[in-house]
């Protein structure tokens, strides 16, 4: 049902997520999938921007996830925006509205008392075995490859939040506790909702942001190609 929040189509969630991927394109990474590389600057634009994780003391998901008869609140993306904070369901539909606003498609990912992002890579399997080194961090369904993201960790960057994201889902999937839903699939039964009114965002700092986009980029680079590198000159 969250899936009817992720209004990717509000001009505010369109606004904040193009002119993050607008900036992206001074600093292209064309050997690295695009689709994590866009993924990752929208995170750190989040995090600029100050949007931080807070639980909300009314209905915190852990609680009311477990009772079916339990109505959470869920903020929109908009809403989320301009509060500059919500909680594991609320960044959760933010984060993704902004990745289906620039066309990555998205999932929900559910462990026990928890819901967070997984967003689709734009390679197959069989590109993904070769490409990563930290193959263990993707989720593989139905000929997809979905990169989970923790999206409440708000304060370490893009690869922390992917690797916090993406030990929650062994840990659940071991006890067979985790599940992925579709946004697509979703959509079909939960269509995205309108929320009315405008909102004025502050324009971000473009080279402030284009200084955290690459250094978050390297340090990916350092961690994921790196060790490949070292192999293949060991092998040399």
């Amino acid at each position: 049902k969250a899936c009817s929040f992720v209004t990717a189509k509000d001009p505010v969630v369109q606004k904040f997520a193009k002119g993050a991927s607008g900036m992206i394109k001074e600093a292209p990474y064309a050997a690295l999938d695009a689709n994590l590389v866009s993924a990752l600057a929208l995170h750190e634009a989040l995090d600029l921007y100050g949007v931080t994780y807070v639980v909300d003391p009314k209905t915190p998901f852990q609680q009311y996830s477990q009772n079916d008869a339990a109505i959470d609140y869920l903020q929109f993306p908009k809403q989320t925006l301009e509060f500059q904070a919500g909680d594991c369901d609320d960044l959760s539909i933010l984060y993704a509205a902004l990745l289906e606003a620039v066309g990555i498609e998205t999932a929900f990912i559910t462990t026990p008392g928890h819901i967070y992002v997984a967003l689709a890579l734009a390679v197959g399997p069989e590109e993904a075995e070769r490409r990563f080194y930290r193959k263990q961090d993707l989720v593989v369904r139905d000929g997809r490859v979905w990169l989970p993201v923790e999206v409440t960790e708000r304060s370490r960057g893009f690869l922390k939040a992917w690797e916090a994201g993406a030990r929650q889902w062994r840990e659940a999937e071991a006890k067979q506790q985790a599940a992925l839903y579709s946004m697509q699939d979703g959509w079909q039964v939960y269509e995205p909702v309108g929320f009315p009114g405008e909102s004025a965002l502050p324009a971000a700092d473009r080279q402030q942001f284009l200084s955290r986009y690459r250094r978050e980029v390297e340090r990916f680079v350092e961690a994921e190609v790196g060790p490949q590198a070292s192999r293949l000159e060991t092998e040399i």
